[in-house]
């Protein structure tokens, strides 16, 4: 049996199920898909056969996370099997009658980045003009990450093949981008591509201050410049090795993996993750990533991200309208401006240098015709004793800064040069050339992004952005804003350089007006149904307090009534909440009405009643993890908790709450976008303007943003198709709106209940549905999980999943001396930096070494004196499978998770049976032999 192959096996690969949409053979892990499921594989497989684009809305909680990675893992796989390269929607040759003068600018840029010396294998501080060239059109196919012909070939035997070559080669012609908003999303999705019967080179994607290792720089107020300082002047400790780790690749112990796995391989071999993630991405077939990575111009540059022709999906894609609107507005406040000029005055006046002084003049006049701008409308404003101004001509603003068609390419060479400096390339300066300041990068690189959209495709989007001037106390602090108004500007250049792209989310609808906004045709649509049947959930709408206060969230109301309101919302949690099993999450339209609840219920006594029926947990802007672990411990150790949260918030967001802890979720008022925003205001006049063109006004644009947002929130309560819930909805418009919500949802409300009847029929609900669901009597790996000795139930290690955890039979002489366990014996990894979970009274023996193995032993004691398992103390072979870490004996150990005690051998099935021994005289090569 090859090496391979025995990789397999010790990999434990799940089981699949096959299934076919379109000639495609999807590798399914459950015998019966859900319906949902069914219709996502077979309308993205038809896009990404057909390369056309895909909104795809499916519930939360019917599997389309899994449904989509299967589904274009399936498409690359048989893309692999039929060397064919699909054509992308853009032909590469199809522009080649431009304008002369984009063709001389591309040739001038080129000239410039072939005098740029950056540090070896850095991405940039700030992107350079010709960068952002490069990876915003589809002309050019020079990325640096872009695979070479040669490298696009179908390796026969791709496990032993890539094992043994220092760079991954791509299997296939398709490379897929699955994008979702957070990295707590990212390492959900992890858990779902592990349970699929696929093997892709995968890699993940994070920003230095997210994934450096080394501490001066993670902790630096600018990561990226302090990494390529730091590796010039070879002060950082983290290697740059092409070399992809065994582990990392198909069929490695770790093939499919998060930013935290990654980042402790590279601790254990003085790696840099983050140069170590991009060199994978160059081969990679699967990229896994934020979607701002994408979302973001400035970021997509910096990063050098090219996406020609991959298949790119955007999970969670309900917020990328305001992604793009945010990444792409800026805020230039004077004092910095008038900075940037002064600073690059004094640059010039010490650089004679010929070039330096033709492309610094044209960034200082750039700067300096901005200053006229604001100087002249801030003089006009004053009289007039007005404090805010929109402009409505962009041209005329373009001009006042000197940019238009013929100007704009001069100023692209000019930007891009001033990048170079900033970013330390050397150009051909006689003496050292003058160092111009990081800060003025960044008011260039927002600019430059503004006014490359607004000028694209000959100004059709010139229109998107607003500028408004703001006056401060005194002009050094007036402000000039650029708000994009038109998500489509950018996104559309996005959806023409992949072959397909594909937007899913529970919230998507209205679907034409999503397309409409992203300025994108999207022939493929779905909107699907939930897996559960209808008595598993109940809708409520509450339109009064229990003291017949009217219950109504408007900015108005509550301004006048807020007082009464908040009272009469603790009086109905006080009543609804001792029939409502496990956890309950409440939440707020905004940080300020939570925070004014939580005030009021304080003065008044009600928090002190509301916590004695469940626990209060509330989320804060700066929200830490914590709250989030100890909430659903609570629930585990008491039965039930509360969590207070707000919509568009990370707890209604971004985090999975699974069965007991989220049985009801309840909602307060529809969260609409405050109305009196500056934004919103202009977003919703935009809208109007082009009503007849887009078909989406201002004021559908505005529900659309509430309901979105809700919907997101109460997506919380239903996780599967066994699951059950109740939804609270507090707002005497709710039962005036039924017809927003999705069709599933709508037989299952009950319109205005008193509340003490609802609360009667909460009671008889659960009742009904703990019975056809009866409450779990076995662990989960997906809950905390409170490890313990089984001779003295001494707490051992307190553990908030049991999702990464190996349990394998592994036959090692010495382990099973050191422990005292036979061959037979099942053991349990927990990695070496979930240590500092580990309880008091635990100890470490002596290392006991084996020399039949050329391996030692620590041995875990607990204070009981049980030796619970042992730490492996070895060479090669640790370093090899990784197993720095502690194995646990499953014999001397259980796992609590509430009122469940068990061994942990009632989560993990244990098919494998391996001898781990040292083969060859003197070395230590692993030889792994499955036992007969």
């Amino acid at each position: 049996m090859d090496y391979a192959s025995l990789r397999k096996l010790f990999m434990n690969i799940p089981q699949s199920f096959s299934f076919k949409f379109n000639d495609v053979t999807v590798k399914f892990p459950h015998e019966t898909p859900y319906l949902a499921q069914k219709a996502i594989m077979s309308k993205a497989i038809n896009a990404f056969i057909k390369n056309e684009n895909a909104l795809l809305e499916s519930p939360t909680g019917t599997g389309k996370s899994l449904a989509l990675l299967a589904s274009a893992l399936a498409y690359q796989e048989y893309i692999g099997h039929h060397p064919i390269i699909p054509p992308t929607k853009r032909d590469p040759y199809k522009h080649h009658n431009e304008e002369l003068i984009i063709e001389d600018i591309e040739s001038i840029a080129d000239k410039v980045d072939s005098i740029v010396e950056p540090p070896p294998n850095q991405s940039p501080a700030f992107t350079t003009a010709s960068q952002l060239f490069k990876y915003q059109n589809n002309n050019l196919n020079n990325n640096p990450s872009e695979i070479s012909n040669d490298a696009k070939i179908i390796i026969e035997n791709p496990p032993d093949d890539m094992i043994r070559c220092n760079v991954v080669l791509r299997r296939h012609n398709v490379p897929i981008w699955y994008t979702s908003r957070t990295h707590t999303q990212l390492k959900q999705l992890v858990g779902e591509l592990k349970k699929l019967d696929y093997h892709p080179q995968m890699t993940i994607l994070a920003a230095r201050k997210r994934i450096c290792l080394y501490k001066p720089v993670a902790l630096s107020d600018n990561p990226d410049a302090e990494c390529i300082n730091a590796v010039a002047k070879k002060r950082c400790p983290y290697l740059f090795k092409k070399e992809i780790p065994p582990e990392l690749r198909p069929y490695g112990r770790l093939e499919k993996f998060d930013l935290d796995d990654l980042m402790r391989v590279c601790e254990q071999k003085m790696l840099c993750p983050y140069l170590l993630s991009r060199e994978m991405m160059k081969r990679a077939d699967l990229v896994l990533c934020s979607y701002n990575f994408i979302m973001n111009p400035k970021v997509k540059g910096q990063m050098m991200l090219s996406i020609l022709g991959v298949i790119l999906i955007i999970d969670e894609a309900h917020n990328v309208e305001q992604v793009i609107r945010e990444s792409i507005s800026y805020d230039h406040d004077r004092a910095g401006l008038q900075y940037c000029v002064g600073h690059l005055n004094q640059c010039l006046s010490v650089q004679p240098n010929e070039d330096f002084q033709e492309n610094i003049k044209i960034i200082r006049d750039l700067f300096s015709g901005y200053l006229r701008y604001i100087g002249a409308k801030s003089i006009s404003m004053r009289a007039r004793g007005h404090t805010e101004f929109t402009e409505m001509n962009n041209k005329a603003f373009f001009a006042t800064l000197g940019v238009n068609k013929l100007t704009w390419p001069k100023i692209r060479v000019a930007l891009d040069y001033a990048f170079v400096i900033i970013n330390g390339g050397k150009l051909p300066i006689v003496g050292t050339p003058q160092k111009i300041s990081m800060t003025i990068g960044h008011y260039l690189e927002q600019l430059y992004v503004v006014i490359a959209v607004c000028f694209k495709n000959n100004c059709k989007f010139i229109n998107s952005f607003k500028f408004v001037l703001d006056l401060g106390d005194v002009p050094e602090n007036d402000h000039l804003s650029a708000l994009n108004l038109d998500p489509g500007c950018y996104f559309s250049s996005v959806a023409d350089e992949v072959n397909t792209v594909v937007l899913s989310s529970g919230t998507l609808s209205p679907l034409p007006q999503m397309a409409g906004e992203l300025a994108t045709p999207f022939n493929v649509q779905l909107t699907a149904s939930h897996v559960i049947k209808q008595e598993q959930l109940n809708i409520y709408t509450i339109g009064e307090g229990l003291d017949g206060t009217t219950l109504l969230a408007t900015y108005q109301n509550l301004r006048d009534n807020r007082e009464s309101i908040e009272k009469a919302l603790a009086n109905i949690l006080i009543e609804i909440l001792p029939s409502i099993p496990g956890g309950v999450l409440f939440f707020f339209p905004s940080h300020s009405v939570l925070s004014s609840a939580l005030l009021t219920w304080r003065n008044f006594g009600l928090l002190e009643r509301i916590d004695s029926i469940k626990k209060i947990f509330y989320e804060e802007p700066s929200l830490n993890s914590e709250m989030y672990t100890e909430y659903k411990m609570t629930i585990e150790r008491q039965g039930g908790a509360l969590l207070l949260g707000v919509c568009r918030g990370r707890m209604s967001e971004g985090i999975d709450f699974y069965d007991e802890q989220a049985r009801s979720v309840i909602v307060f008022g529809i969260p609409y976008p405050p109305q009196n925003d500056r934004e919103v205001k202009l977003k919703r006049q935009f809208n109007d303007e082009r009503f007849d063109i887009e078909g989406l006004s201002g004021n559908e644009w505005y529900d659309a943003q509430a309901y979105r947002a809700l919907f997101q929130a109460t997506g919380r309560c239903i996780r599967h198709q066994k699951d059950y819930g109740t939804i609270i909805l507090i707002d005497q418009r709710f039962s005036k709106q039924i017809h927003r919500f999705p069709q599933w949802m709508k037989p299952c409300f009950k319109v205005d209940v008193p509340v003490r009847e609802m609360s009667v029929e909460l009671a008889e609900f659960y009742f009904n549905m703990m019975n056809k669901f009866p409450p779990r009597t076995s662990l989960r790996k997906n809950n905390p999980t409170l490890i313990c000795c089984s001779q003295c139930q001494n707490e051992i290690i307190d553990l908030d999943s049991l999702e990464n955890i190996e349990c394998i039979i592994l036959n090692r002489e010495g382990l099973n001396n050191t422990c005292h366990t036979n061959s037979e014996e099942a053991h349990i990894f927990i990695h070496q930096t979930d240590k500092h979970h580990l309880k008091s009274g635990i100890s470490f023996g002596d290392v006991l070494f084996h020399n039949k193995e050329c391996s030692g032993y620590q041995p875990v004691i607990c204070q009981c004196g049980s030796i619970i398992g042992a730490v492996f103390k070895v060479g090669k072979l640790a370093d090899v499978l990784n197993l720095e870490g502690i194995w646990f004996c499953t014999s001397r150990i259980v796992g609590t998770q509430g009122k469940v005690t068990q061994s942990l051998l009632s989560v993990f099935e244990v098919k494998r049976n391996f001898t781990i021994r040292p083969q060859g005289r003197g070395q230590q090569i692993l030889c792994l032999t499955p036992n007969d």
